[in-house]
């Protein structure tokens, strides 16, 4: 039987790990609009000029730097989430100081499992027990579609839609949890 476990890191401090999660995110580099190698942090606000960089080792250095969920199986990372527990998000209305949550990783061969649903879960669940009352958010892309029936099933409401700003037809939107 497969052991799994979620382990909640303020920062990834572990050499494996930190190579574990700069693989995992290679592996789902163009999963993401823009793809994770076109970004140089993970609240980044403007999508222009995006565009190829350095594989995705800025984007690491920045993810690794804050809050993480590892999702383990058998002791390997195979998910990730990370987060910022007291962000100011700028982009809602009044400015809010959320815990935001912002790079969900789920490796290809591990997909199908509920494994995302579940790290979300545990994230949501520390955020609750941890800071009670503060709001949880989160962006995404109009067209991940898999995330958006996710947000809904998690009760995530859309508070904001900023058109076109991935590109013609792909816009930003931004999430909220009560």
């Amino acid at each position: 039987m497969q052991r799994e476990e979620c382990v909640i890191r303020p920062v990834v401090r572990d050499e494996t790990e930190k190579q574990e999660v700069r693989d995992l995110l290679a592996a789902c580099d163009n999963d993401f609009v823009p793809p994770l190698s076109a970004r140089s942090s993970t609240t980044q606000q403007s999508w222009e000029g995006a565009a190829g960089g350095d594989g995705v080792a800025a984007y690491a250095k920045t993810l690794l730097e804050q809050s993480v969920a590892l999702w383990k199986q058998d002791g390997r990372t195979v998910g990730l989430l990370s987060f910022r527990p007291e962000y100011v998000c700028e982009a809602l209305p009044g400015r809010p100081t959320v815990c935001y949550l912002s790079t969900l990783c789920v490796s290809p061969a591990c997909r199908g499992q509920g494994l995302a649903r579940r790290i979300y879960e545990a994230v949501i669940a520390w955020a609750h027990e941890q800071m009670p009352g503060r709001p949880i958010a989160l962006r995404t892309w109009s067209t991940n579609a898999a995330q958006l029936r996710l947000m809904e099933k998690l009760g995530f409401a859309c508070v904001l839609r900023l058109p076109d700003d991935r590109g013609p037809g792909v816009d930003t939107v931004y999430y909220r949890l009560p």
